[in-house]
């Protein structure tokens, strides 16, 4: 909840003073707490079915035997990259290595 708010800061700190500065009628501040509260809520459902995704993933594969350059490149798949694939940003930052990459990602 505290992601959602900080994410909604300017529309919160406005309800929060036209309640502070009325006549102290919360109603309009429990709306708009309510409908932050279904947005988190959404967000939360939407972060955890991608975890849940990612696990299932990784559970179904653990029998594969997989090198660290090919769990990083499926990792970065799984947090939605976008773009193309070069051999500069296909290279794990840990590893200074000049092995070609194409075939450290089929082994």
């Amino acid at each position: 909840m505290s992601a959602q708010i900080q994410q909604e800061r300017k529309s919160y700190y406005e309800i929060l003073e036209a309640t502070q500065k009325g006549e102290l009628d919360i109603t309009r501040w429990l709306e708009w707490f309510l409908v932050c509260l279904g947005r988190a809520f959404d967000r939360a459902e939407t972060i955890l079915a991608a975890v849940l995704t990612k696990a299932r993933l990784w559970d179904r594969f653990a029998p594969t035997e997989l090198n660290e350059r090919q769990r990083s490149m499926i990792n970065r798949l799984l947090n939605g990259f976008e773009g193309k694939l070069t051999l500069r940003n296909g290279r794990s930052s840990r590893s200074a290595r000049r092995t070609p990459r194409c075939a450290t990602l089929r082994t």
